[in-house]
């Protein structure tokens, strides 16, 4: 099984790679953090010291996170996939306080790109936004998979 690598945040590391951004184009990284008995995943700027996490109905702020430093076990740099009702070969990035895995997603909101979770029992992922945790019904999933320079959902960056 392809596992992600995390690092504690001591602000960011020079491995985490771009995985998400704001409405305004701030950069945002999957990190993850353990909070009610799981380990959760959720979304972490360059300029924050805590991580945003979906839980409960809310947006919550945590400490002690965990930031994705761009490797995974089998030496890829991860894609995003969209599930097809099952996790596939998803990647186990954390997990509910009953052991369900967690998988690490992103969907788009209000003009960015937001990370999350998703379990595979769900039909939407949940993702943390304005003080919710709030349900997406299109998004995508972290995959094992060569990553090439130029992740499409960062056109922008290319742009003139």
């Amino acid at each position: 099984m392809v596992t992600a690598r995390f690092t504690p945040w001591n602000g960011l590391p020079p491995d985490a790679r771009q995985a998400g951004f704001e409405q305004d184009h701030q950069i945002l990284y999957i990190a993850r953090a353990a909070y009610a008995g799981g380990l959760h995943l959720g979304k972490i700027r360059a300029d924050w010291h805590k991580a945003a996490i979906p839980h409960g109905g809310q947006e919550v702020w945590v400490d002690g996170v965990e930031v994705w430093t761009h490797q995974l076990s089998d030496n890829s740099g991860g894609v995003w996939n969209v599930p097809s009702g099952s996790p596939g070969d998803a990647i186990v990035c954390g997990h509910e306080a009953d052991g369900t895995p967690l998988y690490a997603a992103r969907a788009y909101h209000n003009g960015g790109l937001h990370l999350g979770k998703w379990r595979a029992d769900w039909a939407a992922a949940a993702i943390p936004y304005g003080g919710q945790e709030l349900w997406m019904s299109r998004f995508s999933v972290l995959c094992p998979g060569q990553y090439i320079e130029g992740d499409p959902a960062f056109e922008w960056q290319r742009r003139p």
